[in-house]
């Protein structure tokens, strides 16, 4: 450097050392290109084609599921709707059930009243038969002690 100041004049132009270094600089960037840098590349690709495959499988079985979730609603409404109408069918099955077997008791017990009103009717008639019977009777005995008489 000294050297340099005392002649007075700078020397600019490269020596053979920069270019050797140069050299080894683009073969070194070059190896790295080829060897690190493309295959990250090539991964970091992959990975991002895969992110979006994924991405969009996700979103289609998102919707898949947006659309099975509605089938089973509907179905199950329509199930719901099936289970109320024969719930309602059962039930109004019962209470007419329920009211034939109550009118079919009325009837009966009314047959029975009626058979029993019938029956006591008889007994009345058959009653006031025998009473009329012994009335004569009582008649005759009255009217032999009071006449005397016996027939």
């Amino acid at each position: 450097m000294i050297g340099l100041l005392a002649s007075g004049s700078i020397n600019l132009l490269p020596d053979i050392t920069f270019f050797w270094q140069l050299l080894c600089f683009v073969v070194v960037v070059t190896v790295l290109h080829v060897f690190v840098l493309k295959p990250i590349l090539i991964i970091l690709k992959q990975r991002e084609e895969q992110t979006e495959g994924f991405t969009a499988r996700s979103l289609s079985l998102n919707e898949g599921a947006a659309a099975l979730e509605k089938e089973i609603e509907t179905r199950l409404s329509v199930v719901r709707q099936e289970e109320f109408r024969r719930q309602e069918t059962a039930q109004r099955q019962a209470e007419e059930e329920g009211r034939k077997l109550v009118q079919k008791a009325r009837e009966k017990t009314q047959h029975e009243v009626e058979e029993h009103r019938q029956m006591l009717e008889k007994r009345v008639v058959r009653a006031n038969e025998i009473l009329d019977e012994e009335v004569v009777v009582f008649k005759k005995m009255i009217l032999e002690k009071l006449t005397g008489q016996r027939t």
